[in-house]
């Protein structure tokens, strides 16, 4: 297997970044790279996406929700490729690294062997979902997200 990852740190409670997140029908109001997003985040639904490319096109994307563990992980498998003989797997998990910080990882696991280069251009082109991340941690500071609870050891 074949993995991809990247993290942004956001300035924000888990819960906060979990519920932007969580709320596809939201994701137009912040999100630069899926500008459109409907679907309900129930194990065995389809989620119908559009993704901006680089080229500023947008395609769609209609993963299939593997796994939903609020506030802490989803999980979407996609076929990509031009004709879809490649399966990906999507995590997206949150962790809580101190008081109103949180870090969003994305990870990608792609089920089917590739060579070298086609492996590098799919990296390429995953590497653009940090701007959802930089966007959500930019939309959680403009709303100016309250304050994490503070729970004595």
């Amino acid at each position: 297997m074949l993995q991809f990852e990247l993290a942004n740190e956001i300035h924000a409670t888990a819960e906060s970044v979990w519920d932007a997140l969580s709320t596809l029908s939201e994701w137009s109001t912040w999100n630069r790279l899926v500008p459109h997003a409907l679907g309900q985040l129930v194990v065995g639904s389809t989620l119908h996406l559009k993704v901006r490319g680089p080229d500023g096109e947008v395609a769609s994307l209609d993963p299939l929700v593997l796994s939903v563990i609020p506030p802490r992980e989803l999980v979407l498998e996609a076929h990509v490729g031009s004709r879809r003989v490649l399966t990906l797997s999507h995590t997206f998990s949150i962790e809580s690294i101190g008081y109103n910080i949180s870090v969003l990882r994305q990870c990608w696991l792609a089920a089917e062997p590739l060579d070298e280069n086609a492996w590098s251009v799919m990296c390429d082109r995953l590497a653009r979902w940090i701007e959802l991340g930089d966007d959500l941690a930019a939309y959680l500071a403009e709303k100016g997200q309250p304050p994490s609870r503070v729970v004595p050891a």
